[in-house]
Parts: C-alpha cells; sequence; structure tokens
C-alpha cells in the first residue's frame, strides 16, 4: 500500500498519480483526515458544465469544500472545486 500528498491550491480541482487510488481525503487544519466520498465518471460528469468544445466552464462550477472524487486515468477529479487551500492524501 503506498500513500501520496498533493497540495490542492484553490481553483485547483485535479491532480496526477501514477497508480490506481483506492481512497482520498482531505487533510484539515488539525491534521485530521476528512475522507472523500468515490463516485463514478458519469456522475461527475453530469455535475460539471462543458462548453461546446468539451471543456470544462469554470465559471459555472461550485466552489466550496470538497465533499467527492473520482479517477479518470492517471487523474484524479475533486469536486466541487475547493475555495481554500488543501493537502490532499491519497492511498494506492
Amino acid at each position: 500500500m503506498t500513500t501520496f500528498t498533493r497540495e490542492i491550491e484553490p481553483g485547483k480541482f485535479r491532480t496526477m498519480v501514477r497508480d490506481k487510488v483506492k481512497h482520498v481525503g482531505l487533510i484539515g487544519s488539525r491534521n485530521r483526515v476528512m475522507p472523500l466520498t468515490r463516485v463514478t465518471e458519469t456522475e461527475m460528469n453530469s455535475r460539471l458544465s462543458r462548453t461546446a468544445d468539451g471543456s470544462i466552464r469554470e465559471d459555472f462550477v461550485l466552489r466550496g469544500t470538497p465533499a467527492i472524487w473520482t479517477q479518470i486515468g492517471t487523474m484524479v477529479y475533486i469536486w466541487p472545486i475547493p475555495t481554500h487551500s488543501w493537502v490532499m492524501a491519497g492511498e494506492c
């Protein structure tokens, strides 16, 4: 089992990983991990607004404290887009 951490800046909602991810959580201000709920790729795509060329429309995306995540290929996406800096921890 391998663990990883990534700095998530405000407005950033994805990060690259090498392996299949099993669990993702956010490390809060008291160094406690807040687990995120995994959803399917279809459910994640239904929450994101896209333009005609398929890119995500940033102006219509909900922002706040992330609650869900999904892995598509080598990218881990979290939603809603964070409004504050977080440390994301995961387990492969």
